[in-house]
C-alpha cells in the first residue's frame, strides 16, 4: 500500500497549475466581452463584473482555465483598473466614482463600471 502511494507520488504528473488572475485579465475573450459592455452601456448606466462573466459561454470560461464565471470576477476587476488608467472607464463604489489614487486592493465589495463620459463626448472608439 505504501509502495503504491510512493510510486504514484513519484511518477504521476503534477496537477495542472491553477489559472492566474493576471493571465485571465489579458485574455482576448474576456477583454472583448468587457469592451462590448463598455460600448453598449451609455453613461450614466453601469454594469457589474458578474454581468461580463456571465455573458461568456461555459466553453469560453473553460478555455481560460476556470470552472465557472465566478472565478473570472477578480480578473475582470483587474482589467477594469487597467482600462481606467488608460482613460476608458470609470469605476464606481457605492454610487461614487473612485478617484485615480484608489487601487484595486483598497476596495472591498461590489464595484460597477461605466464608460467615461469624456470618452463619449470625445468620440473615442473601443
Amino acid at each position: 500500500m505504501a509502495l503504491a502511494y510512493l510510486s504514484s507520488f513519484i511518477w504521476d504528473p503534477p496537477p495542472p497549475p491553477l489559472p492566474r488572475v493576471t493571465d485571465a485579465s489579458h485574455h482576448p475573450l474576456l477583454r472583448a466581452a468587457f469592451l462590448r459592455f463598455l460600448d453598449h452601456t451609455e453613461p450614466p448606466q453601469v454594469f457589474k463584473a458578474s454581468e461580463v462573466a456571465q455573458s461568456l459561454s461555459q466553453k469560453q470560461i473553460a478555455s481560460m482555465g476556470y470552472e465557472d464565471w465566478r472565478g473570472l470576477i477578480p480578473a475582470i476587476r483587474e482589467m477594469a483598473w487597467e482600462l481606467r488608467e488608460l482613460g476608458y472607464c470609470d469605476i464606481l463604489f457605492r454610487g461614487k466614482v473612485l478617484s485615480m489614487d484608489v487601487e484595486l486592493i483598497d476596495v472591498e465589495g461590489a464595484v460597477r463600471f461605466r464608460r467615461k463620459t469624456e470618452a463619449v463626448e470625445d468620440g473615442l472608439t473601443f
